[in-house]
């Protein structure tokens, strides 16, 4: 946001200063043309008028869904709009904006409810804290104070009237946009009800989220919806970026660290079997929301608590493989569900709501199309971080372009499939100011020079124009032994190298089923999809951990088009057969194996892709019985 928080270490750029290139803008170009530019046209009473005239489709449940999936929707456009540098967009965004502006009522209020709605609701904070944060998005963009004013005022609404009421689910949500306006104005109001709020949550702990549950080592499966979960982690960490109480974010970094030891695949997707809470196995489901809610997450710890770049790790883990594997790449349709070892997309292979496995432009629950438009737009934007005082952080890696205050440089690499990342600095300040660049957890080995000398991992001097850094993070292909203790218990491999996570592809054919399970019929030229399997051998594969080790190798290829649909790597290595893993039949749904060993025929050779790059997989392989 435009002012960051009081006790950031570090701030994000003004949302248009850092934009895509190379890969990252192709993408982002594919969802301007599909769901991110659109889908304001394919369910406008869920999308465009719930804030401009507080009015929603009943038929999807009324105001509070249309206030969750308008505001985000909103903020994922607008985010695309800059970070893209469109001007379409940008204008559809202002006009959004200014329409919201226009229905706002006397008393202050701006959010989705009706005056005859509930406003006492758990959805009316919650949703109302998606909508402004789309606002505040705008605000950091463009400047415009009679936006920010307008939040603000719409935020002191709630301080009055929920002075005396709270909700334990997710409505505490809107205590982070609070706080973000008393980071810019210093009003004491919005710091006490925040502080309030959390009191709250601690004498109902319905969802055990309370700052206390954060702390102890307590973990609880089904204890919440796994994406309320990474929003409630946003509350301390925003609690502490105003107030500098490190209890709060000690609760936060213990919070994170049970979620990624029990309920986090190897993808970095957060597990939730039926949404909520679930363990690692081989088919724990993951709610596409969650990769933006948990970005987000992400984005705030490394701007409260950045120390070596873990929370960056995370997030590239997170974007590069669970968030890209549930993408169709042409940017019009996403599955609302994924599982690691993904059989086929269908009707048939979930035990969620019969269409969370399809791929849908807008599914009958639309918040997984929504957050899917912010995930690469945010991780774009934050990128490159600063201090405040000029000085640079890189906390990820990708191609992008940064003009901000004295600062043009250009970042050219084909990261995460390789780990050379080029940055050509074009202006400079004109002072001593320093560049930190963060070193991934996963490399072997690193190397930094400048204008092909040595420099170190935070170099400080007086940049010049033409100016170039080579990085170069060695990348190794390792075995990883899967801890599923608490899921099927099976113990699992699964291969990765550098950021991507490796898996076994039986090949797709997308079958287009017309308007599927949409509300609202889908105009001429979208549809929704099943995906089938071309060979369900694969599934019929084993790994033994020592010759995986000792085969494994990694090839990078000439890259030859889009990168998410023609990877330019590979994995190679042996496996096994074992045609007794599975029943003989094909079962649409991804089941786990019998025992921690199956029986083997005889070897055979694998070629693997990364994790993002195909729909179906087989990610966590059973162990060979040799």
């Amino acid at each position: 946001m435009k002012t960051g928080m009081k006790y950031s270490k570090l701030y994000p750029f003004g949302l248009g200063e850092l934009t895509a290139s190379g890969w990252t803008k192709e993408q982002l170009e594919r969802n301007r043309d599909g769901i991110g530019g659109h889908l304001d046209e394919l369910e406008p009473l869920m999308m465009y008028t719930p804030y401009t005239e507080r009015r929603t489709e009943a038929n999807w449940g009324g105001s509070g869904w249309g206030a969750e999936i308008s505001g985000n929707y909103w903020y994922g456009l607008i985010v695309l709009a800059f970070t893209l540098d469109d001007e379409g967009l940008k204008k559809k965004a202002e006009n959004w904006v200014n329409a919201v502006l226009a229905a706002r009522e006397e008393d202050g209020y701006m959010g989705a409810y009706a005056k005859t709605d509930d406003r006492f609701h758990d959805y009316n904070a919650w949703g109302t804290a998606c909508g402004m944060r789309a606002m505040l998005a705008y605000y950091d963009a463009t400047g415009r104070e009679d936006v920010f004013d307008a939040v603000n005022e719409c935020m002191l609404w709630f301080c009055r009237n929920w002075r005396d009421h709270k909700t334990a689910y997710a409505g505490n949500a809107i205590t982070e946009v609070m706080l973000y306006c008393y980071a810019k104005n210093g009003d004491e109001r919005l710091l006490e009800f925040s502080k309030n709020y959390d009191t709250f949550m601690t004498a109902d702990n319905t969802y055990l989220t309370s700052t206390e549950s954060l702390e102890s080592d307590e973990w609880v499966y089904n204890s919440d919806h796994t994406v309320n979960y990474g929003t409630a982690l946003r509350r301390p960490l925003a609690l502490y970026g105003a107030t500098g109480d490190m209890r709060y974010l000690e609760a936060a970094r213990h919070g994170l660290m049970k979620l990624r030891r029990y309920s986090m695949q190897l993808s970095g997707a957060p597990i939730g079997n039926d949404e909520w809470l679930s363990p690692v196995s081989m088919v724990g489901e993951a709610e596409t929301c969650s990769f933006a809610v948990y970005g987000y997450a992400y984005a705030m710890y490394s701007q409260l608590d950045w120390q070596n770049g873990e929370y960056g790790d995370y997030w590239e883990e997170m974007v590069f493989n669970a968030a890209q594997g549930a993408r169709k790449k042409d940017e019009r349709a996403i599955a609302y569900m994924t599982i690691p070892n993904q059989l086929e997309c269908s009707e048939a292979s979930t035990s969620s709501h019969i269409w969370a496995n399809m791929y849908a432009p807008c599914v009958p629950t639309s918040c997984c199309p929504v957050y899917s438009v912010h995930v690469i737009p945010d991780y774009v934007r934050h990128m490159i971080l600063h201090d405040g005082r000029g000085n640079l952080t890189f906390d990820m890696y990708g191609p992008c372009e940064l003009n901000s205050w004295d600062w043009a440089l250009t970042v050219d690499t084909l990261y995460p499939f390789r780990g050379e990342v080029k940055i050509k600095i074009h202006k400079a300040p004109g002072e001593k100011k320093s560049i930190a660049f963060k070193i991934p957890g996963w490399s072997t080995d690193s190397c930094m020079k400048l204008n092909g000398a040595p420099i170190s991992v935070r170099e400080e001097r007086v940049w010049a124009a033409g100016d170039e850094i080579v990085l170069n993070f060695g990348m190794e292909p390792e075995v990883v032994e899967i801890d599923d203790c608490d899921g099927g218990d099976k113990q699992p491999l699964a291969l990765r190298c550098g950021p991507l996570v490796y898996v076994l592809s039986p090949g797709e054919n997308w079958k287009a089923v017309g308007n599927g399970y949409a509300r609202t019929p889908l105009p001429e030229g979208w549809t929704w999809y099943s995906v089938f399997p071309k060979d369900i051998e694969p599934r019929l594969t084993a790994l033994d951990f020592n010759t995986a080790a000792a085969t494994v190798k990694y090839e990078e290829l000439e890259p030859d088009g889009y990168v998410w649909e023609n990877p330019p790597v590979r994995l190679t290595l042996d496996g096994y057969r074992a045609p007794w893993a599975y029943a003989k039949f094909f079962v649409h749904q991804a089941k786990e194996c019998y025992g921690k060993r199956v029986k083997v025929t005889g070897k055979k050779p694998l070629e693997l892709i990364p994790y993002g790059c195909t729909a179906l997989r087989i990610t966590y392989f059973p162990r060979a019985d040799i």
